[in-house]
């Protein structure tokens, strides 16, 4: 994921669940971990779609340094 999150805007997975009983991955934790560790922007949110029950979350990677050109207008 870094390495797509290196290269593009923003990066999207969608959905975080695992198995068929919409538990959360438990790989969303380290794995958020480890890209806040590296300097990307990570947030968890809630969308108004789900995969199946419990999929209703999507994790959102993006590098801190295009967020803040884009909030000096660069």
């Amino acid at each position: 994921m870094s390495k797509l999150a290196r290269v593009a805007e923003k990066v999207r997975i969608f959905p975080l669940i695992t198995g068929f009983f919409g538990e959360i991955s438990p790989h969303i934790e380290p794995v958020t971990q480890i890209l806040e560790s590296q300097g990307y922007l990570v947030k968890v949110e809630l969308v108004p779609y789900k995969f199946q029950g419990g999929g209703n979350q999507l994790l959102e990677v993006q590098p801190q340094h295009r967020n803040h050109s884009a909030a000096q207008g660069r």
